[in-house]
């Protein structure tokens, strides 16, 4: 169900055990982090709170990760496309300068969180190809192509669309994306690493005065599968909200192991490809990476 409202507003998390909520807190900092820079802050602790499933939110009357419904766009409103190429405060949209590079990149970004985070992911159809509506947030009662579904979309916007659904495969593919109970920030296992990690960029975890500066925008997670199961020993997560590079530092290999990319957001990649397939994934040598201005980077171990 949506979020239950009235009296007092949004009421998120108010739900009780056997339900599951759309997150709007989880879409709207990322709006604000990707959309509205220089307008609001939205601290790196907050962003944690949403991609590691919102247990502030459902934790406390005994709900799951899988109770947090998490997406960037619903059926009012923009579409993914429309997002990033329209401009309205209000729904925080924004149309990244009219740079059709970086609208695409964002789109790209705003497909990945929900997939990346913890809990339910949610989208509307026609995402995965860029479907848009013209910037019209509700034309549900339209009957005209302004609300239709256009199948072309897929051969236009094929890259996008092949983004899509390698992604969707990855999540599929990797259950330390769906545990079942939330992290804690411990070592279950006894290997060394906790079941989640948070980073900085120059490779040290983020502690919490850097969780809580409003003028930091850079946010890294590294994920222990070995906890639940994956086929990826670990799993490492990226995301540089800033308007500028940035030059992080990677955590180290567990022993045996290098870092993998397995996609990369940023537009520069983008007459490659974006997202690779399994078994395609790039060796990185280096214990550095430069990552694009908002962006996101996603890594696995092997």
């Amino acid at each position: 169900p949506y979020t239950a409202s009235g009296a007092g507003g949004q009421q998120e998390g108010n739900f009780p055990w056997g339900w599951a909520e759309w997150n709007p807190r989880y879409r709207d900092n990322l709006r604000e982090e990707q959309n509205r820079l220089g307008f609001t802050s939205v601290t790196p602790g907050k962003l944690a709170a949403g991609f590691a499933g919102s247990s502030d939110l459902f934790q406390d009357d005994g709900r799951k990760p899988c109770d947090s419904v998490n997406s960037m766009v619903e059926h009012d409103g923009p579409t993914l496309h429309d997002l990033y190429t329209t401009d309205n405060s209000d729904r925080r949209a924004w149309d990244q300068g009219g740079d059709q590079s970086l609208q695409r990149q964002a789109a790209r970004d705003g497909f990945a969180f929900p997939l990346l985070s913890i809990g339910t992911p949610m989208f509307c159809g026609g995402d995965e190809f860029l479907r848009s509506t013209d910037g019209n947030d509700n034309p549900y009662n339209i009957d005209n192509d302004s609300n239709y579904l256009k199948w072309s979309l897929i051969q236009t916007n094929k890259h996008h669309y092949t983004f899509a659904k390698r992604l969707l495969a990855f999540r599929q593919a990797h259950p330390a994306l769906r545990p079942a109970e939330f992290f804690d920030g411990k070592d279950h296992n006894g290997n060394g690493l906790k079941d989640i990690a948070w980073y900085r960029d120059d490779g040290n975890e983020a502690d919490g005065a850097y969780m809580d500066a409003q003028d930091r925008h850079f946010l890294a997670y590294r994920i222990d599968g070995t906890e639940l199961g994956d086929s990826a020993p670990s799993i490492f997560v990226g995301y540089n909200g800033w308007q500028d590079p940035v030059d992080i530092t990677l955590p180290a290999a567990t022993g045996g192991h290098a870092w993998f990319r397995v996609a990369d957001t940023g537009a520069w990649m983008e007459n490659s490809d974006n997202c690779r397939e399994p078994g395609r994934e790039d060796p990185l040598t280096a214990a550095d990476y430069k990552l694009d201005r908002r962006s996101v980077l996603l890594l696995i171990e092997k």
